[in-house]
């Protein structure tokens, strides 16, 4: 297909496709302008985030890894037509992901390696470009980060294969594992045109006609009581993630009353215990199923000090808070007492 381009209608050019020269630069444009892979043709409102190039795993590097607004992780491969590996993007990109599913134990390395990306890409830590790139509170982001650990530690990704050129057997193969399968895999064609110092791209998106329609029968992912227990039982914390339930539960039906106290619940089952007030002046405490060992506490830096003394409740030690909001403790679910934990609350109710 040519591109006609014109000035006030007058000294029309016919451009036809140009080539990426290298994969490089594929990565780099696809890094700084995310917006090129087309998600707002499966969902319109799906923001990217492409936080890292070439982040490490054990079967190699990622070409590029993003998160969008509600958690979900994507994997970018990319690859131009002429490589000859080309019938093998599949395989690459999905052994990537077994790969960072089979070694995310650890979230925190998880976050650090990202944080050490975001620092040198955008000069800022991670969390800080979450909350700026998505437009959230605290909050907001703590339920982000749960739904990406969540996402990191069940291997549920999104993975998607850039070419300047998409090879018929490649979008077959992309179409059928879409049909048959529990993965979400795209494709995404570039058509790049050249202009004077003008970059044109038109992205086509395969694979993703398919992933609507059997996801329009899917239920929630909501979790039952039962299913987090589940989940904390297969590492050894059911009773205090039973002590917890029944506090989060009790506050939640009214049974037990703490003044200043609510409780909040995020799409991936965030049990939170928050401060009911404007989300830029809350503090709460959310734990999620899965991996996490441990209750987090957030609050403004306004609050800082009045949260620290509550949690001496627990014998505590806040950790420094080092930009102007986030995280200020840590409370081992190992050693979870109810009732010096809803001590905590009574405290935190008045900070």
């Amino acid at each position: 297909m040519a591109i006609i381009v014109s000035k006030n209608g007058k000294d029309a050019v016919k451009l036809d496709p140009s080539d990426f020269q290298l994969e490089d630069h594929l990565q780099e444009y696809i890094h700084r302008n995310p917006e090129t892979i087309p998600l707002y043709e499966i969902n319109e409102d799906i923001r990217l985030l492409v936080l890292a190039r070439e982040f490490p795993t054990g079967s190699g590097p990622i070409d590029a890894l993003g998160v969008d607004q509600s958690g979900q992780i994507y994997l970018i491969e990319t690859k131009l037509y002429r490589n000859n590996d080309k019938r093998l993007v599949v395989a690459q990109v999905l052994d990537y992901g077994a790969s960072l599913w089979r070694h995310s134990l650890d979230f925190s390395e998880f976050i650090s390696i990202l944080d050490s990306k975001a620092q040198r890409a955008f000069n800022m830590p991670f969390e800080e470009k979450l909350q700026e790139f998505f437009t959230i509170d605290l909050v907001q982001t703590e339920q982000l980060l749960t739904n990406v650990q969540k996402n990191l530690n069940s291997g549920n990704f999104k993975f998607v294969v850039l070419m300047d050129k998409l090879h018929d057997r490649l979008r077959d193969l992309i179409i059928y594992m879409n049909s048959n399968s529990n993965f979400d895999i795209y494709a995404v064609e570039l058509e790049y045109y050249r202009h004077k110092d003008f970059e044109i791209i038109i992205p086509h998106l395969y694979g993703a006609e398919v992933k609507k329609e059997i996801k329009s029968s899917k239920k929630g992912l909501m979790l039952s009581d039962d299913e987090i227990l589940q989940a904390y039982t297969e590492v050894g914390l059911r009773k205090q993630m039973e002590d917890y339930l029944a506090v989060y539960n009790a506050v939640k039906a009214g049974s037990r009353t703490i003044s200043g106290i609510s409780v909040a619940l995020a799409a991936a089952k965030t049990l939170s215990f928050i401060q009911p007030h404007d989300p830029y002046t809350t503090a709460c405490i959310g734990i999620s199923p899965g991996r996490i060992p441990h209750i987090e506490v957030w609050t403004i830096k306004e609050k800082e000090s009045a949260v620290a003394k509550a949690l001496e409740f627990l014998c505590i030690e806040p950790i420094p808070m080092a930009k102007a909001s986030g995280k200020v403790g840590k409370i081992p679910l190992q050693s979870f007492d109810p009732m010096t934990f809803i001590k905590f609350l009574d405290a935190l109710g008045q900070a």
